[in-house]
């Protein structure tokens, strides 16, 4: 009787660390790319439900802004037919959840989009590192930071323009 209690909870055992594995206390999850509508708004799905999200620390430029067009298809060639993980952070302003996307080689979508210049760091949401990224792309005159005066998009939203 002692031995099957035993292995009742050595099978107990397994199956909570194997649960514990696959769903992690940060609340992170694996997800494939389905499409960019942005270079910061990214639709993945996520075990066969398409949720959009936002790329949390930066913000790319909006659509009719110069380096919108670059910043969508960076984001696209970095995630597209790759699996990555998805650590939700908060909820955005519109609902979206802001997460962080990290590809299993290693890269965070956020930081590089920061690193090539193709985005601003939040200044609501940005870690230290995505600052830092940003302050060394401008210095190197990288992507938007090559234009005279990049006009952020916060700012472009509320000089009478529209998101489409």
């Amino acid at each position: 009787m002692r031995k099957s209690a035993l292995g009742f909870g050595l099978a107990a055992l397994i199956v909570v660390l194997t649960h514990a594995a696959a769903f992690p206390a940060d609340g992170s999850y694996e997800a494939t790319y389905k499409s960019a509508k942005e270079g910061d708004i990214v639709v993945i799905d996520k075990g066969g439900e398409e949720i959009t999200v936002r790329v949390w620390g930066v913000a790319c430029p909006h659509k009719k802004q110069p380096y919108a067009k670059k910043a969508r298809n960076f984001t696209q060639n970095m995630l597209y037919q790759r699996t990555f993980v998805v650590k939700p952070i908060a909820t955005a302003e519109d609902g979206l959840p802001w997460v962080e996307l990290v590809l299993k080689e290693g890269p965070n979508v956020g930081q590089e989009l920061a690193r090539k210049g193709l985005a601003w760091a939040n200044p609501q949401h940005a870690d230290p590192a995505i600052k830092t990224l940003e302050s060394e792309a401008r210095a190197a005159k990288e992507g938007l930071w090559s234009q005279g005066k990049p006009v952020p998009p916060w700012e472009y939203k509320g000089i009478g323009n529209k998101k489409k």
